[in-house]
């Protein structure tokens, strides 16, 4: 009995998500890739805790923010406070963390006006690699826009591709002089369907720039980018015996 085929790797997965959307490459849907379901399970990481604005009774609409006791990265415990508020009753409490973790990111300033009840004020990752990931984003792809037709897709697509890629090297998480980055930028510019997919499954399904999981997001990259590097020498051989 003949073994089963091995499971096909991250990229090739990638790749059938993007061709397998049966939408035409000239449309702006292509900035809107549809991640396969493994793919977006991976985007979970990393785990982030999303601190809100509290409600103590009923009749709490509004807080503002006092003070941030705890700074980004910053280890805070379960229980310890991260902030200080005053709700629209005139109460002011200190607002916790529910469980262990790393302050990652403060999404209000001090004393920067009214806050709604259940509106995020911070959020919380496990792991102390997380808080660079989570500091800055990249921007998300834009909405597709049905009536858009012909290069306009493509452009924005290369365009948002570039601009993460940049941003990740700013954050010196990409090296920029290797042979695989510029590999990636020269596949950006053209706006690789694989490598737009893999972008695309990194905002999850939400799409939020607070989502973005950029160690799914260059693991992804990386891979597609050896691939594509593997793919051009082992034809250069055969290029050359003609």
């Amino acid at each position: 009995r003949p073994p089963p085929p091995p499971a096909p790797g991250p990229a090739v997965r990638a790749m059938r998500a993007a061709w397998g959307c049966g939408r035409s490459l000239g449309r702006a849907v292509l900035v809107r890739w549809s991640a396969p379901a493994a793919a977006r399970r991976l985007c979970s990481e990393p785990a982030v805790e999303r601190v809100t604005m509290p409600q103590i009774t009923s009749e709490n609409a509004f807080g503002t923010l006092d003070k941030w006791v705890a700074g980004v990265g910053d280890y805070v415990e379960a229980g310890a406070p991260l902030c200080e508020v005053t709700l629209d009753d005139g109460i002011t409490i200190a607002v916790t963390a529910k469980s262990p973790g790393y302050l990652a990111e403060q999404a209000v300033p001090e004393g920067g006006g009214e806050v709604r009840v259940h509106d995020v004020i911070a959020r919380m990752v496990r792991s102390v690699e997380d808080v660079g990931v989570l500091a800055s984003p990249p921007t998300p792809p834009p909405p597709p826009d049905p009536e858009a037709e012909g290069a306009g897709a493509p452009a924005e697509a290369a365009k948002a591709l570039t601009v993460a890629l940049r941003e990740l090297e700013e954050a010196g998480l990409m090296e920029p002089d290797t042979e695989r980055a510029k590999k990636l930028r020269a596949m950006a510019r053209h706006a690789n369907p694989a490598l737009l997919a893999a972008y695309e499954a990194s905002f999850g399904e939400s799409g939020n720039a607070a989502t973005f999981n950029a160690k799914f997001f260059l693991r992804e990259a990386r891979e597609i980018a050896e691939e594509e590097l593997a793919s051009e020498r082992s034809d250069k051989p055969r290029e050359e015996g003609e």
